[in-house]
């Protein structure tokens, strides 16, 4: 009878690891992507937010073909006392 090689067995396959390995590693990669859905931040209509700001940001962005997601809106230089 014919004795099998170590390299010849199946879970010592050196294909199969690889193949293991990069299955791993896509999972992690996908898990470590976070969600596939991002939500635009709310605007509260009582917030100073600037207004001109974000157009200007966005028609800068569109003529350079990017899409800019705002995670904070910003918001409109104080002026005036303020105490400080």
């Amino acid at each position: 009878m014919k004795k099998m090689l170590r390299s010849q067995s199946g879970f010592f396959n050196l294909r199969t690891l690889i193949g293991l390995f990069m299955v791993l590693a896509g999972v992690f990669l996908a898990g470590c992507s976070g969600p596939a859905i991002r939500h635009q931040a709310q605007v509260d209509p009582n917030d100073d937010f600037d207004a001109s700001k974000v157009a200007t940001v966005t028609q800068w962005a569109q003529a350079r073909g990017a899409t800019v997601v705002w995670l904070h809106y910003p918001t409109k230089p104080r002026t005036g006392n303020d105490g400080g």
